[in-house]
């Protein structure tokens, strides 16, 4: 019995570590402008060469944000429908929209990691006052044999929130995103990240809506 017990509860801290492991991204560094006004409405600008990326980032974000009080539109409806957008093209399309805000997402760096990641062994289980034939065991003890060395690739994109009239910053995110692939998930879980971050700020209702399609 504590054998399966033990067993069982090192497949647990497993699939723990497992889960843990399948956000791909988390928030590395945020900045809040402490004397910044609330947004009323941001236009999102996905920076990147690939259009199909840009469209998917850009409507899920404005969609996320929209439902949940701040009115946000996608670039890409605005400006040229490919190709780099020039300073100019942006700042025309910011005054053609009526937006208040400007949000745009960057990829900064790309970065090689090493990461130690200790193999868990199930130790002996110690029973409850030694009494371990009657009683389950009060808890297995554990130990590193060894260590595995991961080599992981890690995108670090940068998100700035500006006010339109003044460029003055407001919300500046840095996330890590490990082994990016630039799925439809990875954008979906950048996305959460951000909103998280724009709540964090103020700059969102108290309630959202439950449900919102993507912006157009």
């Amino acid at each position: 019995m504590p054998r399966i017990r033990s067993a069982g509860l090192l497949m647990m801290a497993s699939l723990f570590l497992m889960t843990a492991s399948c956000t791909a991204t988390r928030i590395a560094q945020s900045w809040v402008n402490p004397r910044g006004e609330r947004p009323a409405s941001v236009m999102v600008f996905g920076v990147t060469r690939e259009e199909s990326l840009r469209r998917t980032y850009e409507d899920t974000l404005s969609a996320a944000l929209t439902a949940q009080g701040l009115t946000a539109k996608p670039s890409y409806n605005i400006t040229k429908a490919h190709g780099e957008v020039t300073p100019e093209e942006a700042v025309a399309a910011v005054r053609r929209a009526g937006v208040d805000s400007v949000l745009i997402t960057r990829l900064v760096r790309l970065a090689k990691e090493v990461e130690a990641v200790p193999d868990i062994s199930p130790g002996p289980a110690f029973g409850y006052w030694g009494m371990s034939p009657y009683y389950s065991p009060l808890w297995p003890s554990y130990y590193y044999n060894s260590y595995r060395l991961i080599e992981h690739e890690a995108a670090y994109i940068e998100s700035n929130l500006y006010k339109a009239d003044s460029s003055a910053l407001l919300l500046s995110i840095l996330t890590r995103t490990e082994d990016p692939t630039y799925s439809t998930k990875q954008v979906q879980e950048l996305v959460k990240v951000i909103t998280a971050e724009f709540r964090r700020a103020g700059f969102l209702a108290e309630r959202a809506s439950a449900v919102a399609g993507p912006a157009r």
